[in-house]
């Protein structure tokens, strides 16, 4: 066991894939269902899984009855068809009572109304009133896409709530542009589109809608695909998901064009068990405040949002905030899943003498940043705030010490913006933070990088002009929520939204957001890809020096390697190309190297190496 060898090599096929910018075309013959799988204990019961997944947000891409009726270009296959979607990385699953037209997990009908002022405002000045959808229900998306997983385990299809996902958000928001597009520009599309709306169930209640409505949504669904596109695709499992939120605040709601920035720090889909509870989240430790991280996802997956030059009353949205913390709630009971040795056959065991050996290992070289359960079960918690409450102490390292691609954080911490008509709202206060030193860090980032430095009487770091869309957003459903509620009820109430931080609270976030941060690695055998980009498929790969690890690999199929601890890298129907490199160059935000030397494991013997995978495998 002690010389167990290291994966097979993955063929460069680039004649195939080239930079990773072609794929092959999900198999209209994909039989794989998320209906197969069974389920580990994490803490929660068939209600909690079914909220999660079906309970919308307030996210609201397109209207609902369209979505169901699009069709592929070209084919005669629907675009919601499981076959297509389950290519795409999302789990199918049949219909159900929160479910009823069968859409894959984390795809929902969001009927949150929202005043058509706000929707009028969100479409922009160009866009003509008389061609909003007048459509009740949207199709939206909510967490769960992105944060659930079906692994393979021998014979065996495992769910991982909270997981991270296969989707592949990026290829799926294309697909519904070209379809929406190939329906809007050809007469015999078009017609067979609006008999199929006509001739289902429903038809009567949800007529077709005018083609002109029909062309000029798709010009938004278009410009929402061009706005975050990157040079590089992000493939499956993966998502630039703060480049999108913060083109969406400052480039498409403040109408502002030249603040849009390319999307190009695809991350890994983080696991969700234990955040409700951890100090700080994001993978560079940007938040610690639930309703604000929660709002700020919503206001960037789809939801309809007005902002204004007043924001006394906050900010009128489709965001649903009694739903999202519903959701949060939830997450609050969910546990890491123990290690599936019951469907992984002998490959599973696990070798207590070496994982006993690895623990020590572990507790020597990784535990001083990756918090572990101590004797009596519990994680080292932070000292009591000022409510009292105590969170699972989490570590962020910089990125210069980490070594691990610096895509994400610096466009994080270096991106500025024009902050339009919220000029009045934030630039005061930005150049009071200026003047105060608290821009100090961004600046000597910016002039290590050779990047001017900012002019804070001009521009504000992007990330203001996003919490203060949230913190409008939260604002207005205060006000509305909590209308007849006493003080205490009102305080009670936002306590809770806050998970126990205090309203007047305002942390800044360690090392002003420049870090990577490490978590408990609880269950962390489920969520490969790792590193934060996904950019090493395995944790033995993980543990080989930088320079030695593999440089491609395939991403897309579910069989889980117990072995190796991570996903099998063969090449399936749909696949992606995963490569660090494009024609002897670096891609931005794919970079493998870093988390590596002495204190990392990576010159440890084969054997020591193997320990620690042993050991690993038992943290829960």
């Amino acid at each position: 066991m002690d010389n167990q060898p290291d994966p097979p090599p993955v063929e460069d096929d680039s004649g195939q894939h080239g930079d990773g910018d072609e794929q092959a075309e999900p198999d209209d013959g994909y039989e794989y269902s998320g209906d197969e799988a069974v389920y580990l204990e994490q803490g929660w019961n068939e209600e909690d899984r079914q909220r999660f997944y079906f309970l919308g947000q307030g996210s609201q891409l397109v209207p609902y009855n369209w979505f169901i009726h699009l069709q592929l270009p070209g084919t005669d296959q629907l675009l919601r068809s499981d076959a297509h979607l389950a290519g795409l990385g999302f789990i199918t699953q049949a219909p159900g009572d929160r479910n009823p037209d069968g859409l894959p997990i984390g795809f929902v009908k969001d009927t949150h109304v929202v005043p058509i002022e706000t929707k009028a405002a969100f479409l922009g000045s160009d866009y003509s009133p008389g061609n909003l959808p007048k459509d009740r229900d949207w199709l939206g998306l909510t967490c769960a896409a992105c944060h659930t997983a079906d692994l393979i385990c021998g014979d065996t299809v495992v769910r991982i709530d909270g997981g991270a996902a296969m989707s592949d958000l990026e290829r799926f928001l294309s697909s519904l542009a070209e379809s929406m597009r190939a329906t809007a520009d050809d007469d015999e599309a078009f017609a067979a589109f609006a008999k199929r709306i006509q001739d289902a169930p429903n038809g009567g209640e949800f007529a077709a809608p005018p083609r002109e409505e029909f062309a000029a949504y798709t010009l938004v669904i278009e410009a929402l695909v061009e706005r975050n596109r990157a040079k590089h695709p992000y493939g499956l499992a993966r998502l630039d998901a703060f480049g999108a939120i913060l083109n969406q605040i400052t480039d498409a709601a403040l109408n502002l064009p030249e603040n849009r920035r390319e999307s190009n720090a695809p991350v890994s889909y983080p696991f969700l068990w234990d955040t409700p509870h951890m100090d700080w989240v994001q993978w560079n430790s940007a938040a610690e405040i639930p309703i604000g991280r929660n709002t700020g996802e919503v206001l960037g997956v789809f939801a309809h949002f007005e902002l204004t030059a007043d924001p006394s009353t906050g900010y009128a949205s489709s965001a649903d905030l009694r739903g999202l913390h519903e959701l949060e709630v939830a997450l609050r009971r969910l546990q890491a899943p123990a290690w599936p040795e019951q469907y992984l056959g002998d490959a599973g065991k696990i070798d207590e003498a070496k994982a006993a050996a690895g623990k020590q290992l572990f507790a020597d070289h990784c535990a001083n940043c990756h918090n572990t359960r101590n004797y009596e079960g519990k994680f080292e918690m932070t000292p009591p705030n000022e409510t009292g409450r105590q969170y699972i102490k989490t570590t962020s390292v910089p990125f210069s010490a980490i070594g691990t691609d610096p895509q994400m954080v610096l466009n994080f911490v270096t991106r500025t913006a024009n902050p339009g008509i919220l000029k009045g709202t934030v630039q005061d206060r930005a150049a009071a933070l200026a003047a105060g030193g608290a821009f100090d860090p961004i600046q000597q980032l910016r002039a290590s990088l050779g990047i001017p430095p900012a002019d804070f009487t001009k521009e504000v770091p992007a990330g203001m002009l996003l919490s203060t869309a949230v913190g409008g957003v939260i604002k207005r459903y205060l006000g509305e929520a909590l209308a007849n509620r006493t003080d205490e009820e009102k305080a009670a109430i936002l306590l809770d939204l806050r998970n126990g931080h205090a309203p007047d609270k305002d942390n800044r976030p360690p090392h002003g957001g420049a870090g990577y941060r490490a978590r408990p690695l609880n269950g962390v055998w489920a969520t490969a890809p790792y590193l934060h980009n996904g950019s090493v498929p395995n944790l033995w790969e993980l543990l080989k020096p930088a320079e030695e690890r593999v440089k491609s690999f395939h991403v897309g199929c579910r069989e889980f390697d117990p072995q190796h601890v991570g996903l099998s890298t063969e090449e399936v129907p749909g696949s992606f190309h995963f490569q660090t490199e494009s024609d002897g160059k670096p891609i931005p935000g794919n970079s493998n190297q870093g988390h590596t030397g002495p204190e990392h494991g990576t010159d440890w013997t084969d054997e020591q190496k193997w320990q620690v995978i042993e050991y690993i495998k038992t943290l829960r």
